[in-house]
């Protein structure tokens, strides 16, 4: 199948909230021809009677422009379109298993239980180990990670390397660079193979973190290396970083103490940091007695700042932000857009703009620069008007996370052609040439209502809505009076975890639209918590001011989809964790009854479109909605 011919029907079955072509005509993939024939002729027929219809007047004219299209889809080339679409889906995949390996070569090594790693998360995502291995070669060749290959005795464990660090960094390097390790494990589909590898983190961070540990290993790293490892001394990093990780002190004696191990894995706390002692006296002869009270010594460094808990998503930050106003002439012209990445993991971004007046390149962009370029190019020749708007928007692929920007643009206008129009009216006046009033003057100005009216109610109720490229709501609702007469309005809705929406309608003059886009939720709110961390601090009362405006939209689901008989009383208490910018991803119902299918998906719609507010890692709150039994389900 022709790639143009599939991207048109990706973008058509975008803008109506559809995967595939059979599920947009309700068919199965193994559907005969006759079936095919039925749906397409019953398709048309639904089309062309919807042609004047606002609300489907777009999608109605395109399926009828492209009839063609969809038959060689079908029917023709049926086998080449369900091709395209494992691929497509394949692509989707490869993305999240380059993301797992980069998290694996983030030590700089590859060995064989990593590679096996490799194998058995492509397995779970239904990749062939062929491309696994395609794709971890291209990346281990991009990273130049060092490959193992382990044979009979355990080989030597460069525990630096192994966190990611060089053999120089101090305490808060090493506890940032652990933490960072442990994120990524959490995003390992395979458990057992995260387990494994966790084990080896907490190895490498036991040896690191203790200096006694840390001498004894930089001892059989230089015997090994036949250098010196040159670093602070080791008493300085565990007096400068007491950081959250708690373990016992090393004992004073002169030959290296052994590694002593703590009682489990490390433990956060919110309470303040326990007191270390000072920093290591130098080491005393045996010879020597040893002072009751030792001579004061240099205060040692104030320990740094706790590090956050997790590691913040990645999140993406355009300059300039906000609104970038352009003047141009009647040459195309090109401005520059820088784009910053901040946070882990890293993750692949397209960039999308709704005007095809402005250019922009690249359109897709890499998962692991921090920092690009994008370059936004206008041709005035193709605006249909001197000042018009266009959003550019940069959307993560993984993540969801995405970044805006508004470009103003207003086209100079020549001053001759107002110059010479006003010397042929005038010419025309001395000389008597009256006749050309009519055609130089304006036409009389209508009369009746100056625009139409545009209502958007958006389901959930919550997102922004943007016309014509400018954000005009931020709380899925808009009335609209102005500037709605003439050529038709482009209508776009966008919610963090739902699927956008966009609209093409008419506004007649004096009449009134209305349009209530049903947004699709696309997060899957299955957010996994950390086992060793505890929630962020919330504030209470801003999180049951936000859940409190949900109790509408939250008691029809229960009045609709809960249990019991006509006019019981319904409660429902439900556990709802929210990541660090406030949006919940996760609903844990506390009545093992009531978590069936329908409800759940009905209430996460709903808790889906709510922010709470912002935490430090993740937040949990406990809330409770009450209903009463609809007498029609």
């Amino acid at each position: 199948m022709d790639p143009r011919d599939f991207d048109e029907i990706e973008r058509f079955l975008t803008s109506v909230g559809k995967a595939t072509l059979f599920e947009h005509l309700a068919l199965a993939e193994t559907a005969s021809a006759e079936e095919v024939e039925a749906a397409l002729a019953k398709r048309r027929a639904w089309a062309q009677g919807q042609q004047s219809n606002p609300k489907f007047r777009t999608e109605a004219i395109w399926t009828i422009k492209n009839m063609g299209l969809l038959k060689r889809a079908l029917l023709q080339e049926r086998g080449g379109y369900l091709e395209a679409l494992l691929q497509r889906e394949q692509g989707r995949k490869v993305l999240i298993l380059k993301q797992y390996i980069l998290g694996t070569l983030s030590s700089g090594r590859l060995s064989r239980r990593d590679e096996a790693g490799v194998l058995q998360q492509a397995r779970a995502l239904g990749l062939p180990d062929a491309v696994a291995q395609r794709t971890l070669e291209e990346l281990v060749a991009q990273s130049g990670a060092q490959t193992e290959r382990e044979q009979g005795a355990e080989a030597f464990v460069d525990h630096y390397r192994a966190l990611g660090v060089s053999p120089n960094a101090d305490y808060n390097e090493l506890y940032t660079a652990y933490r960072r390790r442990l994120e990524q494990l959490r995003h390992t589909l395979d458990r057992q193979l995260a387990e494994e590898q966790r084990e080896a983190l907490e190895e490498s961070w036991r040896a690191l973190s203790d200096p006694g540990a840390r001498e004894a290993f930089d001892q059989a790293l230089r015997a090994r290396r036949g250098a010196q490892v040159e670093r602070p001394p080791v008493g300085l990093p565990a007096a400068a970083g007491p950081g959250p990780i708690e373990r016992p002190p090393s004992p004073p004696a002169p030959e290296p103490p052994p590694v002593v191990e703590p009682a489990g894995p490390p433990k956060l706390t919110l309470a303040e940091p326990p007191k270390r002692p000072a920093a290591e006296a130098p080491k005393l002869s045996l010879a020597e007695p040893v002072a009751a009270e030792p001579e004061p010594r240099a205060r040692p460094p104030e320990p740094p700042p706790q590090e956050p808990r997790g590691t913040p998503p990645s999140r993406l930050v355009m300059e300039p932000a906000g609104v970038l106003q352009l003047t141009v002439g009647a040459k195309p012209q090109t401005v520059e857009v820088r784009v910053r990445r901040q946070g882990e993991p890293p993750a692949p971004a397209k960039v999308w703009v709704e005007r095809d007046w402005v250019s922009v390149e690249p359109r897709q962009l890499s998962p692991t620069l921090d920092e690009q370029v994008l370059r936004l190019t206008v041709h005035p020749d193709k605006m249909d008007r001197a000042h018009a708007v266009a959003l550019i928007t940069v959307l993560a692929e993984l993540t969801g996370q995405r970044t805006t920007l508004t470009l103003e643009v207003t086209r100079a206008t020549r001053w001759w052609p107002r110059a010479l129009a006003a010397a042929v009216l005038l010419v025309g006046l001395v000389g008597g040439g009256l006749a050309l009033w009519p055609v130089l003057a304006p036409d009389p100005a209508p009369t009746g209502p100056s625009s139409g009216t545009l209502v958007v109610q958006v389901d959930p109720p919550a997102g922004e809505i943007i016309v014509n490229g400018e954000i005009l709501s931020t709380n899925g609702s808009l009335e609209l009076s102005e500037g709605l007469t003439g050529p038709p309005v482009t209508v776009a809705v966008q919610l963090d975890g739902f699927e956008g929406h966009r609209e093409v309608v008419q506004v007649p003059r004096g009449e009134r639209v209305e349009l209530r886009p049903s947004l699709k939720l696309i997060d899957r709110m299955d957010l996994v918590v950390p086992i060793d961390e505890p929630p962020g601090p919330i504030d209470e009362a801003k999180a049951r001011a936000a859940l409190d405006a949900t109790a509408p939209a939250a008691a029809a689901c229960l009045a609709r989809f809960g249990p019991g008989s006509p006019g019981d009383d319904i409660e429902l208490t439900a556990t709802l964790i929210s990541t660090h910018d406030g949006w919940i991803r996760r609903v844990q119902f506390q009545q093992p009854k009531l978590d069936r299918d329908p409800l759940r998906g009905c209430l996460r719609r709903v808790v889906r479109a709510t922010r709470l507010p912002f935490v430090t890692g993740y937040g949990s709150t406990t809330y409770t909605w009450r209903a009463k039994k609809d007498a029609k389900p």
